[in-house]
């Protein structure tokens, strides 16, 4: 999604006919296969976004904090 000078708004994802201008104007399922193919290209790039933050936060925190957190996760 754009915002209003054209530059991606971070974090925010849409299927195909929600972020065009006349997305509003058409009919119910005229285009269910672009927006199938566009909503997995936003889930794809937003799972993408996720995992990096993960490995972000993970590169930052001590490594002692880390293992302890792994030892919780098992």
């Amino acid at each position: 999604m754009l915002d209003p000078f054209g530059k991606p708004i971070p974090g925010l994802y849409v299927a195909r006919e929600c972020g065009k201008a006349f997305g509003h104007l058409y009919l119910g399922s005229e285009n269910a296969a672009e927006c199938i193919v566009s909503g997995e290209v936003a889930g794809r790039n937003a799972a993408l976004r996720h995992q990096r933050a993960e490995n972000d936060l993970q590169s930052q925190a001590y490594p002692k904090d880390v293992s302890r957190a792994a030892k919780l996760c098992a």
